[in-house]
């Protein structure tokens, strides 16, 4: 485990814990002041179209920003990586604005009772574009292995957010909270604008499986994290939008500790992907990934349940109720041991469709299982399915992961 430790900070993995740890604190911020400067009813709009929106984020640009850095990552010339960007981030702009398009057709139909909710999501639509600036730039400097610049642009751009959202926020309520996060994104474009070009580089590169592996990682991504959307989604049309907003603050603590789990994976996926082939490599990451974080998944437990009151309570009194705080914490630590780890390592491996399957059905459970515990079970229902759910997900990953990992 020490050597682990130690091959993580000389990947740059102090920098990009450190990017990660002010990205989440920073989003967690926002999400206190918003809860704190917003009427809840209001914020608990905000809290659905934000969740609608985040069905949408991982198929940015039909997931080319996947196929960049896998892709990117394998290739030895810098001068090919430029040449890739620019192709892949020309061609993926062109359907973003098709993508954002739809959202905002998908919203009108979903929501046409409440017009409050597709306004908020046409002004969300911005985000959604400067998503796709921000995600590109990310996934060209991790292919470049350049974590330092990678960490960087994540810091700027979470610390212009918390500043922007909350001075916003507290000047205009909600419509400032929706702009800061509207404009955010953006500020990408102050480490340069990206280079355009939409004709097919001569690379060794099966850009058919670009592609393809773009879109399935991206639509994988996308269905896994419906698991995390349906509750918020479902309580919001079987209980109520202040329920809603419980959900959400009481799960923004739980879901954020997952950061833990993706600072390791982010730090070495670009390798695991240049290794995809070895499969000594693999094993000996995935045993000392398990090490580490048995030793944080049970600390997060023991600590968690006696901190939670204080916590819930930094978001304001009427959120201080830790019932569903305290089920969430083994949804954490069954994700950080199991579904992190395994979902990454297929995905760098070349196999997300497993990543998909498992998704899809996982996600039909969820369904079904939210419509029949909500209107019996509530809050603490919808909980510990997400518990249920996550720990499910990371088992058929890791028994499909070991089944690849066979033929390599």
């Amino acid at each position: 485990m020490t050597a682990f430790i130690r091959s993580f900070f000389a990947g740059s993995g102090g920098w990009i814990g450190s990017a990660v740890l002010v990205s989440r604190l920073s989003s967690f911020l926002l999400t206190m002041f918003a809860a704190r400067f917003i009427v809840k009813e209001d914020f608990g709009m905000a809290v659905l179209a934000l969740n609608f929106l985040g069905f949408f984020i991982p198929m940015t640009g039909l997931g080319n920003y996947q196929g960049m850095l896998r892709y990117g990552s394998m290739l030895e010339d810098d001068v090919q990586r430029e040449r890739l960007a620019a192709y892949s981030f020309t061609v993926g702009l062109w359907l973003q604005w098709v993508l954002n398009a739809a959202m905002i057709v998908l919203a009108g139909f979903i929501y046409r009772q409440q017009p409050e909710i597709v306004w908020i999501i046409c002004l969300l639509s911005v985000r959604f574009l400067g998503i796709y600036f921000l995600e590109h730039r990310k996934a060209e400097l991790r292919a470049d292995f350049d974590n330092r610049k990678f960490s960087f642009l994540e810091i700027a751009h979470a610390l212009f957010a918390l500043a922007l959202g909350g001075l916003l926020s507290y000047f205009l309520g909600l419509r400032g909270y929706l702009i800061a996060l509207s404009v955010s994104p953006f500020v990408v474009l102050l480490f340069g604008l990206p280079k355009l070009n939409s004709r097919r580089p001569q690379l060794q590169i099966n850009f058919k499986e670009f592609w393809r592996f773009s879109w399935i990682t991206a639509l994988t991504s996308q269905v896994s994290d419906w698991i995390f959307m349906l509750d918020i989604l479902l309580i919001g049309i079987y209980l109520s939008d202040a329920s809603a907003a419980q959900y959400r603050v009481s799960s923004i603590i739980p879901m954020n500790l997952l950061a833990i789990g993706y600072i390791f994976l982010q730090t070495e996926y670009p390798k695991l992907c240049k290794y995809s082939h070895d499969r000594n490599y693999q094993l000996s990451y995935i045993k000392s990934y398990w090490r580490l974080m048995f030793i944080v998944s049970v600390a997060i437990i023991a600590l968690g349940y006696p901190a939670a009151g204080l916590l819930l309570s930094l978001f304001g009194p009427q959120y201080t109720d830790a019932s569903v705080f305290h089920i969430l914490l083994w949804a954490t630590a069954s994700s950080l041991l199991l579904r992190i780890p395994f979902g990454n390592m297929l995905a760098s491996i070349g196999k997300s469709k497993w990543n998909l399957v498992i998704a899809l059905f996982l996600n039909a459970l969820v369904l079904i299982g939210l419509v029949v515990v909500l209107p019996d079970y509530g809050l603490i229902g919808a909980a510990w399915l997400s518990v249920f759910s996550l720990t499910l997900s990371g088992v058929l990953s890791a028994a499909a992961y070991f089944h690849e990992l066979k033929y390599i």
